[in-house]
């Protein structure tokens, strides 16, 4: 249940969409199938929100009461926002050092990991303009037994697992480990900084896959650029089962160019719907049992839900960067644009419905 109101955080109620007008107080009417054709109501209240447009967080505190109750904070990091974003994440690849203060022990001590340049400036500006660390370790501190879950889609993966590193070496004293669940994350940092990442955070990279014809796909987003480093640990969703099937043997992502074949992986198995559906899968397997039935009207709600969002979304049609932020963001950018994420190739318009054995 954790994570699919992580995924619903990250995109449904996303700054690009249904949390693009929400303020601190505000509660996010998260869903879930439960029981006997069942809702599960998972209330989640927005504490904190950081970023402008190109990289954004929301963090929610799950319910203390109700249907379920969620100790849980969640950070979730939007998806790619505008169309000019794309050939950034594909362009701005060169990796920086990013040097991170080390609270408590010895003064001055800092760790250091190597993160692409993006990622590494949207982390910068969320940190020293947004003062977002500061506010996060104050969350944290408030909320001694709260889960700390980091999350988001695609770009956000991406600012999710970074994010989570970066606080986890910050604040190695805080009253929790920081966990991350993300779905077709691209690459940002090197063997050493991945091995660091898994050292530090409780991490779970998904990568959505299918099988056919006994043959395995999945989402080449994951693989891109080629000579970075994937987190460890991946996991593979399947889309058409909500399998999780651990990365191993010939099941191992490899490098990627941006070609032809790598685009129509991507159309195929990159995008959110894709993404909700195989979750809401995998919680009816998980909770299977003679009194369970998904609620299959619920979970298309959601994934209608989406596709009307997406279709609404008017993030391109917004006046060209002209704000102090914006012309910070594209100081370095010599003018490229690129093109949006698409929407999902494949209407997912069919939830399970599973019932016992």
């Amino acid at each position: 249940g954790q994570l699919n109101a992580a995924l619903l955080l990250s995109t449904v109620f996303s700054e690009k969409y249904r949390g693009r007008s929400m303020v601190a107080g505000d509660v996010a009417e998260v869903r879930l199938p439960g029981a006997n054709n069942g809702v599960l109501h998972r209330p989640s209240t927005l504490l904190v929100r950081a970023g402008h447009r190109e990289g954004t967080v929301l963090v929610w505190r799950g319910p203390g009461d109700g249907d379920v109750v969620d100790p849980t904070l969640y950070v979730a990091f939007g998806p790619l926002r505008t169309n000019r974003q794309f050939l950034k994440v594909i362009n701005r690849t060169k990796l920086k050092e990013d040097v991170v203060p080390v609270k408590g022990g010895v003064d001055g001590r800092v760790e250091t990991v190597f993160v692409s340049k993006y990622v590494k400036h949207l982390l910068d500006k969320l940190w020293n303009k947004y003062d977002f660390g500061t506010q996060l370790t104050a969350l944290v501190r408030e909320h001694p037994h709260h889960r700390l879950l980091f999350a988001g889609i695609s770009h956000g993966a991406a600012l999710a697992q970074a994010a989570a590193l970066r606080f986890a070496l910050a604040e190695p004293d805080a009253p929790q480990r920081p966990h991350a669940v993300t779905w077709n994350g691209y690459r940002w940092t090197d063997a050493a900084g991945s091995k660091l990442a898994g050292a530090s955070v409780d991490m779970l990279p998904l990568v959505l896959s299918r099988e056919e014809g006994g043959v395995r796909r999945w989402d080449s987003v994951p693989e891109f650029p080629a000579d970075y480093a994937a987190m460890l640990g991946v996991m593979f969703l399947d889309a058409d089962t909500g399998e999780f099937l651990p990365e191993g043997g010939e099941w191992r992502l490899g490098g990627t160019a941006v070609t032809v074949a790598a685009a129509l992986r991507m159309k195929e198995l990159h995008f959110a719907r894709t993404a909700m559906r195989a979750m809401q899968l995998a919680m009816a397997m998980v909770q299977r049992s003679d009194i369970y039935r998904a609620s299959s009207e619920k979970c298309l709600e959601w994934l209608q839900d989406l596709k009307l969002l997406e279709f609404e979304d008017v993030s391109d049609g917004e006046p060209a960067e002209g704000d102090a932020e914006t012309v910070e963001d594209h100081s370095d950018e010599h003018g490229a644009e690129s093109s949006e994420e698409e929407a999902d190739a494949h209407d997912q318009e069919a939830c399970v419905e599973t019932r016992g054995d």
